[in-house]
């Protein structure tokens, strides 16, 4: 239990740092993933660390 308490209070401290804190990371669901706006549908995913990354589906050419 300490151990994962641990890794907890790390995690923390980087959404902290990096995110701004838990709330504004908890609402990543309103940036990322398929979002449509008016001038069309727009698709956005976290990925650290990709070297790449591929969207496949019938709208590829």
């Amino acid at each position: 239990m300490v151990l994962g308490f641990g890794r907890y209070l790390r995690l923390r401290e980087d959404i902290d740092k990096y995110e701004g804190g838990l709330d504004p990371f908890s609402r990543g669901h309103k940036n990322f993933g398929f979002r449509q706006s008016v001038t069309g549908i727009t698709y956005k995913e976290w990925a650290p660390g990709a070297k790449s990354a591929t969207l496949i589906g019938d709208f590829n050419n």
